[in-house]
């Protein structure tokens, strides 16, 4: 009798044990694509950045003129892996096996900058179609601000800008903080 008791108890307690497990994993599973996306949007910010670099060191050997498109900053060594232009949130474009295969099936960013040159320094470099982000001509990459401030991006001459005026929501206000009576 004592042998049964302890096997129903055993049966018992593993029914329970699946059911917080399952109730963790429920719990847990969306905390994880969360933190998933949060990283995805991380390494998107790091690849604009780094292909911000790459523009402005293509500016510097090309008399201050951004290139024309990514593929021409590519062809004077600016870049080192191709995996840097598609956003890690990417589901519709391929990684290109090397150089000179890269179309425009293996580019998320939308580049925006031929003919500009290194003194536009809010000239709108290329935009994130997937977060949103907005790599500006002096190498800030500007955090989801094309969903954001959608207010912000102008056009003028053919060419994007982030109008100077609408960045003062980037900034801190410093000075004591004082409350209406």
């Amino acid at each position: 009798m004592t042998a049964g008791r302890k096997v129903l108890i055993f049966v018992g307690g593993g029914f329970a044990l699946l059911v917080i497990l399952a109730f963790l994993a429920g719990f847990l599973l969306p905390l994880l694509a969360k933190a998933s996306k949060g990283m995805q949007a991380a390494a998107c910010l790091q690849n604009l950045s780094q292909l911000g670099l790459a523009a402005r060191m293509h500016a510097v050997n090309h008399d201050s003129q951004f290139p024309d498109d990514w593929l021409q900053s590519t062809n004077a060594s600016e870049f080192t892996v191709p995996r840097l232009l598609i956003c890690p949130a990417d589901k519709h474009h391929s990684l290109a096996a090397a150089w000179g295969v890269v179309g425009a099936s293996n580019i998320t960013y939308v580049y925006l900058g031929k003919g500009g040159n290194d003194d536009q320094t809010n000239r709108v470099l290329a935009i994130c179609p997937i977060h949103g982000h907005v790599l500006l001509g002096n190498g800030k990459v500007l955090f989801a601000w094309a969903q954001r401030h959608p207010e912000a991006l102008i056009e003028r001459d053919g060419a994007t800008f982030v109008d100077p005026d609408q960045m003062t929501p980037m900034r801190r206000k410093s000075g004591p903080r004082t409350t209406k009576p």
